[in-house]
């Protein structure tokens, strides 16, 4: 059966740099040419003292609490919500599958083998694999898009790969989708971004999933660049939100990279309010530190700063101390 959504495609978490968008249509594929490197500083961590652990706490919560990867450059006061931009690339990914049923020869539900088009402004997309035509999403499309230096007059230019299989399209079921990135870049006049990995989409009528499993995001703009390793688990009903979540972060600002783990999953009520979690944050020299949900308002931190597994410090904070609003 075939379902066509009812829900916008930004229902479906993906990636965009909100503040970026529109611009030149130029090509902004040169745009990573002088830019700082997180990786620069993936070899370093930062030890989690009372001087350092407000930044490096917000640096993770907020990670978390966007459902995927929000940045917020302090420098240039931009605000990068990449999952507007992946929203962006994946409605994208569709609108260009589309373009077989243009082919004299397309029949419906075949394997396509490397068609070629060509891009509004330059490049080329290469379309690869099997798609009915019949409604945006139908279960068993199976397509793979080759993007070189693909533009569309939109200020973005896309390379790399990213591919998408419909394993459900059902007006009671609702959709369920794989999407798979290969070097996948997405540039704009201020930056790129790039991501390699997967996710999956499941999209109820009262329900959403979304499960990724080590997604490397890399962000670079004129002032900053952070790589970015997740994995997460989200789960939205409509009685709220929980999100299991680790990653390993790298950020030019910090100059360093940590690493987060949920020991227990964030539970968020119908207003997003925080109800139960525990996230636990590592440093350098064994450095860790605890946040653990107190009340909406307020949060237990604990610190282990000499690294000898014990936690010396505990108090109690607001979660605004800690850059976090909920």
């Amino acid at each position: 059966m075939n379902y066509q959504a009812s829900f916008t495609s930004c229902t479906l978490l993906t990636l965009s740099l909100a503040a970026c968008g529109g611009g030149s249509s130029g090509d902004s594929g040169n745009s990573d040419k002088s830019r700082l490197s997180a990786s620069t500083y993936a070899s370093k961590s930062i030890v989690i003292t009372q001087d350092t652990y407000t930044q490096i706490a917000s640096t993770a919560f907020n990670s978390i609490l966007s459902n995927y990867f929000t940045y917020s450059d302090s420098v240039s006061g931009v605000v990068i919500h990449n999952k507007d931009l992946l929203d962006k690339a994946k409605q994208q990914a569709l609108n260009d599958a589309k373009r077989l049923t243009n082919q004299a020869d397309f029949v419906s539900g075949i394997t396509y083998s490397q068609r070629e088009f060509t891009c509004d402004e330059k490049g080329m997309l290469i379309v690869t694999g099997v798609y009915s035509g019949r409604s945006e999403y139908t279960a068993g499309d199976d397509v793979l898009l080759e993007y070189k230096n693909c533009d569309y007059g939109d200020g973005y230019v896309l390379n790399g790969k990213l591919s998408y299989i419909v394993n459900e399209a059902d007006y009671f079921a609702g959709i369920d989708i794989s999407y798979d990135y290969v070097n996948y870049k997405i540039s704009t006049p201020e930056g790129f971004t790039q991501l390699h990995g997967d996710e999956r989409n499941v999209v109820h009528n009262s329900s959403m999933v979304l499960e990724i499993n080590e997604l490397e995001i890399n962000y670079n703009n004129e002032y900053s660049s952070v790589t970015f390793n997740q994995d997460l688990d989200y789960l939205e009903l409509s009685s709220g939100k929980r999100i299991s979540s680790s990653a390993d972060f790298v950020d030019s600002e910090l100059k360093a990279k940590i690493s987060y783990s949920t020991l227990s999953e964030f539970v968020f009520n119908a207003y997003d309010e925080p109800q139960a979690g525990v996230l636990l944050i590592e440093g350098a020299q064994s450095s860790q530190m605890r946040i653990t949900f107190d009340s909406h308002a307020m949060a237990i931190v604990e610190l282990d700063s000499d690294g000898n597994g014990s936690f010396e410090s505990i108090e109690s904070v607001y979660w605004s101390d800690l850059g976090v609003s909920f």
